[in-house]
């Protein structure tokens, strides 16, 4: 690799580009999604941002709806519920892309899924500053109060993990068409819709 090149990869991670990668997911998720060069180190930065805002948000909901909670059990429980859905989601979207074609490894996958995550990042900030509204009583408790974080969580399941930002992604890492890519996120819907229904 040449001095140039490699101050040019050197030059794709850096706090500008993390932040400017995280605003243009979410005013031009598709043109960002589709030429945006994927690099661990920027896929670390979101995955643990969201991991901490949302390790927060279960402790200070726990405070609202169960009235106390250990901090533990909170950490423990999010990082493994998270860690979970990361892998079984990018696995599930890696078997299911390599059936329709596709010749990425699981890394590369599991990598990609960070850049989805990105609107996930802003509505748990969102519903951790609600949380924390209602747990000091600024918004009173009642059904609103529980409605809210529902709506949050479906609006990132569309938007998110298994949404929209997955279809522009496989288009990216894979160059998949549209069609192509749609039928594989149509498949990963079913799969988590039947593992959702199945008893756990």
């Amino acid at each position: 690799m040449t001095k140039q090149k490699t101050q040019e990869f050197k030059s794709y991670t850096t706090p500008k580009r993390v932040w400017k990668i995280f605003v243009g997911v979410l005013v031009r998720p598709k043109e960002t999604m589709e030429n945006t060069i994927f690099q661990w180190k920027e896929a670390w930065v979101y995955l643990l941002s969201f991991l901490v805002l949302s390790i927060a948000n279960d402790q200070v909901q726990s405070w609202v709806f169960m009235g106390q909670a250990s901090w533990k059990e909170t950490l423990y429980s999010t990082t493994f519920t998270f860690f979970y859905i990361w892998l079984f989601l990018s696995l599930v979207l890696q078997v299911i892309s390599l059936i329709f074609g596709g010749r990425e490894n699981i890394f590369t996958m599991m990598g990609s899924m960070a850049y989805s995550l990105i609107p996930m990042i802003l509505l748990t900030l969102i519903e951790l500053i609600f949380s924390l509204l209602v747990w000091q009583n600024v918004i009173p408790y009642g059904a609103f109060a529980e409605m809210v974080p529902r709506v949050l969580s479906w609006v990132g399941t569309a938007w998110a993990w298994p949404g929209i930002l997955c279809l522009f992604m496989l288009q990216n890492i894979y160059k998949f068409g549209y069609q192509k890519a749609a039928g594989v996120l149509l498949i990963t819907w079913i799969v988590v819709a039947i593992s959702w229904i199945l008893p756990h």
